[in-house]
């Protein structure tokens, strides 16, 4: 009778899922698979203007510019919709989980405009209530986006705007006043440089690919030998069949 229980339990635990999995052919799959392989996920700096209402004393006068990053998600078709995870303690409760639809273009897009702080965000690709197989998850991509740099505007940054420390956005956690000046005086006197972003990710490879060469040897050495056994296994196979015939 336990048993039995047992069976019945596992039975209504599973078998929604097993349902709802097989609402979609496996082609069907596949075809979601390369669609959510092609959603493309960026983000963009931008500002934003607007005037004052008309029962302010200024009435239609422009307000200063206000700058925000705009999230976006591209190339989401009808069969998917879009959850933006923000895993930040600090964030509204609202902002910790959004669903974006996308416009007619295939965009999806989410404001940011707290540029106070780093964001790093989780951009995970559904199936719509248009497919057989409605909200499975296809794809999850990862996304941060930067924080507006205050040291940007100082009189230390003139002349070295290009200067990471300088940069208006940055991704990097704040620093101190004190460390923030004395590494743009050491950059302004050659103490310190800085290699274009470029140089330093073409670097990064061939250091990696250097520390890494015996690794990647041995992976290929490895992988040369299993070749060699399983044709080898398989020539006196085929021989013992009669497929094989020595010369």
């Amino acid at each position: 009778m336990v048993k039995k229980c047992l069976v019945i339990l596992l039975l209504l635990c599973f078998t929604p899922r097993v349902l709802a999995k097989s609402a979609c052919s496996y082609q069907e799959e596949m075809d979601y698979n390369v669609k959510a392989g092609n959603v493309k996920v960026k983000y963009e700096i931008k500002e934003e203007t607007g005037t004052l209402p008309a029962d302010l004393e200024m009435e239609g006068e422009k307000i200063p510019s206000l700058n925000y990053i705009e999230v976006q998600v591209l190339n989401v078709t009808d069969d998917f919709y879009v959850k933006l995870l923000n895993d930040d303690a600090e964030v509204a409760e609202e902002e910790k989980e959004i669903t974006l639809a996308a416009d007619s273009d295939g965009t999806a897009i989410y404001k940011v405009y707290d540029i106070s702080r780093i964001h790093k965000y989780t951009v995970q690709v559904f199936t719509s209530s248009k497919t057989p197989c409605p909200d499975e998850r296809y794809k999850t991509y990862y996304l941060t986006t930067p924080r507006y740099n205050n040291y940007s505007t100082y009189s230390a940054c003139e002349g070295i705007e290009n200067y990471s420390l300088c940069n208006k956005f940055v991704t990097f956690t704040d620093i101190s006043m004190d460390e923030f000046l004395k590494r743009t005086k050491d950059f302004k006197t050659g103490k310190i440089k800085e290699e274009p972003t470029e140089e330093k990710d073409k670097k990064g490879i061939l250091y990696y690919l250097n520390q890494s060469k015996w690794y990647i040897l041995g992976g290929l050495v490895v992988i040369g030998g299993t070749v060699v056994v399983i044709e080898t296994k398989k020539t006196k196979k085929q021989r013992k069949m009669g497929l094989w015939k020595d010369l």
